[in-house]
């Protein structure tokens, strides 16, 4: 406890040099890190308490939302500079003092306080996916360049029978009704604002739209790498989605189809960690092209009710996924493929800024003149690296890469 006792203290001290690669790590942490599937790559500990590790993983996710958060500060007018970092050092502040009540509550075992910890850090940080130039990119680190996803599984479509759904339809963009009043970008936005109507099509309607489930194989596994290599990682579930085109193109990519469900669980040594569509997310969509070849596009709720995993920050996250598919021409599997060839950042799409806070190198020597400067030219602001080291050193906390 005598790291928690002196971390106030040490917040307005150390601000100076991170020595080390600030590795941010996400979904699968979620699932490792907590679950007992074994510590991953990502920091390097001196001999610490669980709770310790688990305090440490918590800044991964806040290195990303500051470096962020600084950046959207800077382009700010040099007139609303100043009250904008004043709010981000306020979140710094409170993120920090969650942080440490949430290492207590675990210390003592104190499941009810730690998730009120949790909810307040969740409160203050938690992004969602946002279309940024027409791609969805994440706003939560999840998978890097050196990570990756090896799954291959046909779903094949279900014996039962496919269900009217209700959709909206906005422009010529059909999503799932939830969403028409959630969108903070993009054309759903305008649905609020009242600027395009938008149109609900009533599953008791004659023109309801039909979904049809699709349901992962008994058995299938899942390998992937996240700092290391994980096999064998149960996977079940389904997907249903409702058609909204009679064909494939003829040629480039469209999208045929809405997701209108999914539901996946991954579990291992007793833990299990579900993923479950957010239909409030508006750029849900199944995309392809003439030869039923494309990407599966969902941003998927991380939830847990494992003991072990309650408490966690990401849980209660949403992630957007690419899947690479290949569409049946008779609509009967929709196979989700993805080897280690292809990126992690591929299959969880993030901006570069969020990668250089992954992957990249700090090394401050001083304090920052100049909060938008990058004296150290690692491509994040110097204000982002002083607070990102402030945090790690007041819980001991160093990461390699």
């Amino acid at each position: 406890m005598g790291i928690i006792s002196k971390g106030f203290d040490m917040f307005s001290k150390n601000r100076g040099r991170l020595r080390r690669a600030f590795s941010g790590r996400s979904l699968v942490q979620t699932i490792v890190a907590m679950a007992g599937f074994g510590m991953m790559g990502g920091f390097v500990l001196r001999a610490k308490s669980c709770c310790e590790k688990k305090a440490c993983s918590q800044i991964q996710l806040l290195a990303n939302r500051i470096a962020q958060g600084s950046e959207s500060c800077c382009n700010k007018p040099a007139s609303e500079q100043s009250a904008c970092f004043n709010e981000l050092d306020t979140k710094v502040q409170n993120s920090h003092d969650a942080i440490l009540a949430a290492q207590i509550a675990c210390d003592n075992s104190d499941d009810e306080l730690l998730r009120d910890a949790i909810k307040r850090l969740q409160d203050i940080w938690l992004p969602k996916p946002k279309p940024v130039g027409g791609i969805v990119l994440n706003e939560m680190i999840a998978l890097g360049r050196k990570d990756w996803l090896h799954l291959d599984m046909a779903l094949a479509r279900s014996d039962a029978a496919c269900v009217p759904v209700t959709v909206a339809i906005v422009g010529e963009q059909v999503v799932n009704a939830e969403a028409t009043g959630s969108a903070s970008e993009g054309t759903v936005e305008a649905v609020v604002t009242g600027e395009v109507p938008a149109t609900i099509v009533s599953a008791s309607g004659n023109q309801a739209f039909q979904a049809c489930e699709y349901v992962i194989p008994s058995g299938t596994t899942l390998d992937m790498r996240f700092g290391e290599e994980l096999s064998g990682l149960a996977m079940s579930g389904s997907i249903a989605v409702a058609r909204t085109t009679t064909g494939f193109p003829s040629s480039g990519m469209a999208t045929v189809a809405l997701p209108t469900n999914i539901s996946f669980s991954i579990s291992k040594w007793g833990q299990t960690l579900r993923m479950d569509l957010d239909k409030t997310f508006a750029y849900n969509k199944l995309e392809v092209d003439a030869n039923g070849n494309g990407t599966l596009g969902v941003a998927l709720k991380i939830s847990s009710n494992s003991s072990n995993l309650i408490g966690f920050v990401q849980i209660g996250s949403t992630i957007y996924f690419t899947f690479p598919v290949q569409v049946a021409a008779d609509w009967s599997t929709i196979r989700l493929h993805a080897d280690p060839t292809i990126p992690g950042n591929h299959i969880t799409p993030m901006s570069d800024l969020m990668l250089e806070v992954l992957e990249g190198e700090y090394g401050l020597a001083s304090l920052p003149t100049d909060r938008c400067a990058d004296e150290d030219g690692n491509g994040i602001r110097d204000s982002a690296d002083e607070q990102i080291n402030a945090m790690n050193k007041i819980l001991g906390c160093k990461a390699n890469n």
